[in-house]
């Protein structure tokens, strides 16, 4: 019956019950049975989402639910849910009306200037308007309701639910301050309608019309504003709430979202990415220190403000801070570093020194070494504090050999090779992409990781072990980083490729290469 919602409801609750009629069944039932009719009605409850079959009363049955058990971190993480659902389909919905709205304007626009009678253009032009702001009303709800849940959720469950709703509740947040920000702007879809495509003269009508336009998104932004404050409440509330390594796998999300414009936001994200790498700087660096590094102004210029905070905490944070940001630029400079021989083998690199490593502990960037691990029986006490292994059990940089390996590639990436404080080596691939973008490599390990979640939480691939192995991305600046060696496997290409000579058949990049070339020379011609 797995995959099949409708056939599961028709066995646990083949008509929809009310909330009252719910309440009445379970008045009388023992504890142990009410722990079952809550879990009854949580699965019932989300099949009828899964088959759409969705009644207005549905957050009554969440209720309900909630009165019968005291889990209430699932209910509340289902609810999260059922809002976020809701308010995708609402925001699909506000988009087509959007779409529909600037069409009505555009042809108001055109029919003015071709002098016709626009009166009953406008008044649908003011119906679509109208249907927006209570849509745009219903988003400021919804989002607050789904980040509300979600923030319950996790202070009741911690790590139980992070991975599902950290996730999803920093992008309802971070978009939302995004869409606040261009309401303050006046950059809402409304102000198009003050563009005079066709030249012609600004009437006294238009004028008006274009200043109500101002004063109504001013207030609607300030209308957002006030939701998005409590939404950040909750955030800064669940910060003081939640273990600090849970907040540790948030960061590569917060990166990525540095850029924001909209500063209660930025001042939120700041100190919850301070305190991260406070408390964790050993993990943290690697993942902040190439913000400092970058070519875009205003990320840099907040990389630079969050690691100048951390200095302030005092002389090993300091320490810390100029080590990684002198090996960061080392390794920039080796991923551009080309041999003056084109067909050379190996070159000289110089990353760190012993004497760096030896007064500040780097930890190796490898994947074992920078993933946090949740609690669980078989860690031990003080990994459940930290979500990381004790000091010791983790290899540190003792040093980087002077020689590398050159690859045989365009931009010449090379395998540089690091002596461990236990003794073994370990290699890593240093490169550049002066077409590409390193961040991209590195969400796809994020990705590669949510398929081994799901692939680990069923039943089948988790018997045959089934998962994509996955590894490190340090990204030291946009288009330079560093990555995880990962021996004892094939490239795909490689196998590809391989599997085409077998066969003696053109592989599908040489027969694209072979008849992109003269079309390419056409058109230099």
């Amino acid at each position: 019956m797995q995959g099949d919602s409708t056939a599961a409801l028709q066995e646990i609750e083949p008509v929809e019950l009310s909330a009252e009629r719910l309440q009445e069944r379970s008045e009388n039932l023992p504890s142990d049975a009410k722990h079952l009719e809550s879990r009854r009605i949580l699965h019932a409850t989300s099949w009828m989402v899964e088959a759409d079959r969705v009644s207005a009363r549905i957050d009554e049955r969440f209720q309900a639910a909630m009165k019968l058990t005291a889990r209430r971190d699932k209910v509340y993480f289902q609810m999260g849910l059922w809002y976020d659902q809701c308010l995708q389909r609402l925001m699909d919905r506000a988009e087509s009306v959007s779409l529909r709205k600037a069409a009505l304007e555009s042809k108001n626009n055109a029919g003015g200037s071709a002098g016709g009678s626009s009166s009953r253009r406008t008044g649908k032009t003011g119906s679509e308007s109208h249907e927006l702001a209570g849509l745009h009303r219903q988003r400021d709800e919804l989002a607050f309701l789904a980040v509300n849940m979600y923030a319950k959720a996790l202070r009741l469950g911690q790590h139980k639910y992070v991975y599902q709703a950290m996730p999803r509740l920093l992008t309802i947040v971070l978009d939302y301050g995004a869409a606040v920000q261009r309401a303050l702007d006046g950059g809402s879809a409304d102000s198009s309608s003050s563009d005079n495509a066709h030249g012609s003269a600004v009437t006294l009508s238009q004028m008006r019309s274009s200043d109500e336009i101002r004063s109504r998104t001013a207030r609607m932004g300030e209308a957002k504003q006030e939701v998005l404050v409590r939404m950040l409440r909750r955030i800064s509330a669940l910060r003081d709430h939640l273990p600090g390594y849970l907040w540790v796998l948030t960061l590569p999300q917060l990166v990525s979202r540095l850029c924001h414009r909209h500063p209660d936001v930025i001042r939120v994200m700041f100190d919850v990415m301070k305190s991260i790498v406070y408390t964790y700087h050993r993990e943290a660096l690697w993942m902040v220190t190439g913000l400092t590094k970058s070519r875009v102004a205003v990320r840099k210029q907040r990389g630079e403000r969050i690691c100048s905070a951390v200095r302030r905490a005092g002389k090993s944070h300091q320490n810390s801070i100029d080590v990684y940001s002198s090996v960061f630029g080392d390794l920039i400079r080796a991923a551009q570093q080309k041999p003056k021989d084109s067909k050379a083998k190996t070159m000289q690199v110089r990353i760190g020194s012993a004497r760096q490593f030896r007064d500040v502990p780097v930890l190796l960037p490898t994947q074992d070494a920078l993933a946090v691990r949740l609690p669980s029986r078989k860690h031990g006490y003080a990994q459940e504090l930290s979500g990381f292994p004790p000091d010791g059990v983790r290899a540190t940089i003792d040093q980087f050999e002077s020689r590398a390996k050159v690859m045989a590639s365009k931009e010449k990436p090379k395998q540089l090779t690091v002596i461990g404080s236990d003794g073994r080596r370990y290699r890593f691939l240093c490169k550049q992409e002066l077409t590409g973008d390193l961040r991209k490599d590195a969400r796809m390990m994020e990705h590669s990781a949510v398929v081994n979640r799901l692939l680990a939480a069923d039943h089948e691939s988790s018997r045959r072990g089934l998962r994509l192995r996955t590894y490190s991305v340090v990204v030291t600046s946009e288009s330079t980083g560093l990555m995880e060696w990962v021996d004892r496997c094939t490239p795909l290409r490689f196998a590809v490729k391989e599997a085409y000579q077998d066969l003696g058949v053109e592989s599908p990049m040489a027969l694209t290469l072979r008849v992109m070339k003269p079309l390419q020379k056409q058109q230099e011609d």
